[in-house]
């Protein structure tokens, strides 16, 4: 899955199961995280993949299935940092 965004950070949540496998998240051209989603108890909404970006601007969060099993994505969340100038 590849998913284009404006802001700062992004947080990709899903659940984690039992038939869940190992999969990566990246953003941007950044460093590949390699996570799993395997769990022996059900978790949902859990945070799967979180980046940072120092600049506002466009972005692109990519998640990716290694295995033949589940990768189960529930929503993405973006932030915005601004900052304020007195």
């Amino acid at each position: 899955m590849k998913l284009a965004y404006y802001g700062t950070s992004v947080a990709v949540f899903g659940s984690k199961r039992s038939n869940h496998g190992n999969y990566q998240g990246q953003l941007d051209s950044g460093p590949v995280s390699a996570q799993s989603g395997f769990s022996d108890s059900n978790q949902f909404q859990s945070v799967l993949f979180s980046g940072n970006s120092t600049q506002l601007g466009m972005h692109t969060v990519t998640m990716t299935n290694m295995d033949d099993q589940f990768l189960g994505i529930d929503f993405v969340s973006r932030s915005l940092k601004c900052y304020l100038r007195s």
